[in-house]
C-alpha cells in the first residue's frame, strides 16, 4: 500500500511530513491522507509515488 510503502520511506529518510511535502509538491494533508490509507487525489498520488522512487 502506498501509506505503508511511503511512510517507511519518509522515515528512512528522516523527513518530516512538511518536508515530504515540499519535496512532493502537495499539500502536508495529502502526505497525512496517504499514510493513513485515507483517498487521495490521482494528482497527488502520482507526486508522492514518484518521491517515494527517489528516496526509497
Amino acid at each position: 500500500m502506498l501509506g505503508q510503502r511511503h511512510f517507511a520511506a519518509r522515515r528512512g529518510a528522516n523527513l518530516t511530513v512538511a518536508e515530504t511535502a515540499q519535496a512532493a509538491g502537495v499539500p502536508e494533508r495529502a502526505i497525512e491522507s496517504a499514510e493513513a490509507e485515507e483517498p487521495v487525489s490521482a494528482t497527488d498520488v502520482a507526486a508522492i509515488e514518484s518521491l517515494v522512487g527517489q528516496i526509497s
